[in-house]
């Protein structure tokens, strides 16, 4: 499903793909999450506390996958 999103976004001449999960430490589940967007390429772009709410602070994930530099 990765590599099929991948080639949507390349084909559309992105530069990044961006994805979101709870901030590390809070639940083990999501944890297991972001290693895995890690593992993918995908590097901390930043963190917004209040963007789901105070008790799930969203860490923003962005991986660059080509186009314009």
């Amino acid at each position: 499903m990765f590599d099929a999103a991948l080639r949507y976004c390349m084909a559309k001449g992105y530069e990044f793909m961006e994805v979101k999960t709870v901030d590390a430490g809070v639940y083990d589940e999501y944890d297991r999450t972001r290693l895995f967007y890690e593992s993918m390429g995908f590097r901390k772009l930043e963190v917004l506390p209040a963007f789901w709410d105070e008790k799930n602070p969203c860490l923003a994930l962005i991986k660059y996958i080509g186009g314009k530099t």
